[in-house]
């Protein structure tokens, strides 16, 4: 089922890259970083755009690695054509966002249950990785999750303005659509908006999620996420916000995504100086910059610690 290769460790914190086999001749890959066998685990999901580098660097910077430290056992996945994981995407990649909460998410968990022997685990999500991991889980339960911790995730944009008008309208619904329709695939490295392509059909779906009055439906069967989070019974959930997010994960978008899915069960925290932070944190730099060490990844620590 799984080849690994087995990284060195630095201060005490060993790195493995575990490949899975999946369907179609794809391998998917998982970081698994830890202090040693034993810890809780944790999923971390990146978003659109990204793979799994924003939680970690080689040399064990990241907040994948400040958690490993801290005892718990990390595995931090790459989505299909992404990152590490094989084959990379091209116009022939026909996967989407669909896939990714009913088929790679249900099949990353259970290769790490069975990796680990464990059963429950907590979930990390940056930007739009939140949105896939609360559409699963409100489509397939919670009860295995023990807590949620976002960073700069948000389900719709509904904030307004010159940077919003400039990299959505103009940008992410105007010329990425004809990009997309050229290479048959969202070329975000080639534009250099992202670390990673984005595969057309998870783009397209994202695009009438996050519209300011996007319905919560899925595109290809139909399922209504929002009514169904009415009534489902979410773990707890940490929401953080970065003071200079000014577009991908608004403040105000962030707490709008936390009161219609985890409500009462959530936490919300805004990153700024004004509220005693090193730094006016921005949506990427809000996982990335020297000092989260210090000022973030506590946070995200301590909540966990906290719902353990």
């Amino acid at each position: 089922m799984l080849n690994s290769i087995y990284f060195s460790a630095i201060d005490m914190i060993g790195q493995e890259s575990i490949f899975l086999d999946y369907k179609d001749d794809q391998k998917l890959h998982i970081r698994r970083i830890n202090r040693g066998p034993g810890g809780t685990p944790i999923l971390f999901m990146h978003g659109s755009m990204e793979d799994g580098k924003i939680f970690y660097t080689k040399s064990n910077k990241g907040l994948a690695p400040f958690l490993a430290k801290a005892g718990y056992d990390c595995f931090v996945l790459d989505l299909p054509g992404r990152g590490l994981s094989s084959p990379k995407l091209s116009r022939d990649s026909t996967y989407g966002q669909h896939d990714t909460i009913n088929d790679e998410i249900p099949f990353f968990k259970k290769a790490i249950k069975e990796i680990t022997g464990q059963d429950r685990m907590h979930w990390v999500a940056h930007s739009w990785g939140g949105i896939t991991m609360l559409s699963n889980m409100v489509r397939y339960g919670s009860e295995d999750v023990i807590s949620l911790s976002t960073f700069g995730t948000k389900r719709r944009i509904t904030i307004s303005g010159l940077k919003k008008f400039y990299m959505i309208n103009f940008g992410y619904n105007g010329l990425l659509v004809l990009l997309t329709k050229i290479f048959g695939y969202l070329p975000a490295k080639l534009t250099g908006i992202g670390a990673e392509n984005e595969p057309r059909n998870t783009y397209h779906e994202i695009r009438h999620w996050a519209r300011k009055n996007g319905k919560w439906i899925d595109q290809v069967d139909g399922f209504n996420y929002l009514e169904a989070a009415k009534t489902h019974s979410f773990p707890p959930g940490l929401f953080i916000a970065a003071a200079n997010d000014p577009v991908l994960g608004h403040p105000k978008d962030v707490h709008l995504t936390m009161m219609e899915t985890v409500g009462e069960a959530g936490k919300y925290v805004l990153l700024s100086t004004e509220n005693g932070n090193l730094n006016d944190y921005g949506h990427i730099n809000m996982l990335t910059h020297p000092d989260c060490r210090k000022d973030v990844f506590p946070i995200c620590l301590d909540w966990i610690e906290q719902h353990h």
